[in-house]
C-alpha cells in the first residue's frame, strides 16, 4: 500500500506498506488481458521525430574519437591531447576497438597497427568491409615509416597515417581535418538533392549502400506504411546503427532521407508517367497532398506544378495538352 502526505510548500511525503504474510509473496500471476480496439494510424506521427533519432547515439554533443593501442601510456597521452574537445573511448587491441566500434560507432578511430590479437591492419580491415562501420574514418599511427607499410596501410582502407613518434600539433591537425571534410560533405548532401547525394559519394561501399536504401524504400512503398522499423528490418540494421551510418554520411535523419528519396522518386514521376500530382502523390504513400507539395518545394525549391512546366521538354507528349488542342 502506499500513502501520500504533501504540505503546500514544503514537500511529500511517500510511504510504501508491506503485508508480513509469506502468502502475499507467493507466485501468482497478476496478469490480465484486455482486447483493444486498433485504431487509424495518425500519417503525422507514423515515423519517429527526428528530434527522437537524434537521442539515439549521443546525449552528448561532443564528437566521439576511440583510441586504440595496446600501450596504456600513449592511449593516456593521446587522451590528454584530445579529451578538452572530444568524448574518449579508449581499446587496448583491435579486437576491442571493432565490439566498441560496432556498439558505439565513434566519429574517428586513432589506431596503431602493431597489436595482440588484432593488429591495426586487421581492424581497419573489418571495419571498412563492415557496412554499419565502414563510414567511420581511420588514422592509423606505427612505428614503422617504410613505403610498404604505408601502402598496405591505405589498402586497407585507412583514411590517414601518421608515424610515431608524432608532434601533437601535427595529431591534432590530421583529426581535424578528417572531421571538418566528413562535416563539408554532410553539409553538401543537407543542402543537395539524393541524386547530388548520389554523386557526390566516390566511395564505392558507401554509394552502394546509398543505392541499397534508395531500392529499398520504393521497394517497401507499394506495401504501405513504409517507417523506420521496417526500412532497418529489411536492410538488416538496428535503428540506432542506421541512423548513426546515415548521419554520418548524410547529415540527415533517417526519416529525412526517406523523404528525399521520395521526392526523387515524385519528381521522376510527375516528368515521365502519365499520372497527375495527385495520383503521384498518393503512390508514394503520401495521404496530405498539402504536405507533399510543401515536401517538394522543400527539396526542388518549386511546387510540382511549377517543377512539370519548367522540366518538361516540348517534345514531351502530354495527352491533356492534346485532348485540349484536338477540342475533345
Amino acid at each position: 500500500m502506499l500513502e501520500v502526505e504533501s504540505v503546500l510548500d514544503e514537500g511529500s511525503r511517500f510511504v510504501v506498506k508491506l503485508p508480513e504474510e509469506k502468502a502475499y509473496f507467493e507466485n501468482k500471476s497478476t496478469v490480465s488481458f484486455v482486447s483493444i480496439q486498433k485504431g487509424e494510424i495518425n500519417e503525422d506521427v507514423k515515423e519517429m521525430d527526428d528530434s527522437e533519432e537524434s537521442t539515439i547515439v549521443q546525449n552528448s554533443s561532443n564528437q566521439v574519437i576511440l583510441i586504440v593501442d595496446d600501450n596504456k601510456d600513449i592511449r593516456s597521452y593521446i587522451s590528454s591531447l584530445l579529451q578538452e574537445t572530444f568524448t574518449i573511448l579508449e581499446a587496448e587491441n583491435g579486437k576491442k576497438a571493432l565490439e566498441i566500434a560496432r556498439e558505439v560507432g565513434p566519429d574517428i578511430i586513432i589506431s596503431d597497427i602493431m597489436m595482440p590479437e588484432m593488429d591495426g591492419h586487421e581492424l581497419c580491415h573489418a571495419l571498412k568491409n563492415d557496412i554499419t562501420t565502414s563510414h567511420i574514418p581511420i588514422l592509423l599511427l606505427t612505428a614503422k615509416g617504410d613505403k610498404k607499410v604505408k601502402i598496405t596501410s591505405f589498402n586497407k582502407g585507412a583514411d590517414d597515417y601518421i608515424t610515431k613518434p608524432f608532434d601533437s600539433g601535427v595529431l591534432i591537425s590530421r583529426v581535424q581535418n578528417i572531421l571538418k571534410s566528413r562535416a563539408d560533405l554532410k553539409r553538401t548532401f543537407e543542402n543537395k538533392k539524393w541524386e547530388a547525394m548520389q554523386e557526390e559519394t566516390s566511395n564505392s561501399v558507401e554509394l552502394e549502400f546509398l543505392n541499397k536504401v534508395e531500392a529499398t524504400v520504393l521497394e517497401i512503398i507499394p506495401k504501405g506504411n513504409l517507417n523506420v522499423i521496417d526500412l532497418c528490418r529489411e536492410l538488416g540494421f538496428s535503428r540506432t546503427s542506421l541512423y548513426r551510418k546515415v548521419k554520418s554520411l548524410t547529415g540527415l535523419s533517417i526519416n529525412q532521407l526517406i523523404r528525399s528519396i521520395k521526392m526523387k522518386r515524385a519528381a521522376e514521376m510527375l516528368l515521365n508517367e502519365n499520372m497527375n500530382i495527385s495520383e503521384v502523390a498518393f503512390s508514394l504513400d503520401f495521404k496530405d497532398l498539402k504536405y507533399f507539395r510543401t515536401a517538394f518545394k522543400k527539396q526542388y525549391g518549386m511546387v510540382p506544378s511549377k517543377y512539370i512546366k519548367m522540366n518538361k521538354t516540348e517534345n514531351t507528349i502530354d495527352p491533356e495538352r492534346i485532348k485540349k488542342e484536338m477540342n475533345f
